[in-house]
């Protein structure tokens, strides 16, 4: 029981996690592609 609650707590963050890595990541991808350009 308290080994569930810690996997569906651990999920909820994880989530959390996933969703801020993937934000940091989608502005590194338009930041490098605004430079690439640019350097065109």
């Amino acid at each position: 029981m308290c080994n569930r609650m810690d996997v569906i707590l651990f999920k909820r963050q994880d989530s959390k996690v996933f969703k801020k890595i993937k934000s940091v990541a989608l502005s590194w991808a338009g930041l490098v592609r605004n430079v690439h350009l640019q350097s065109k």
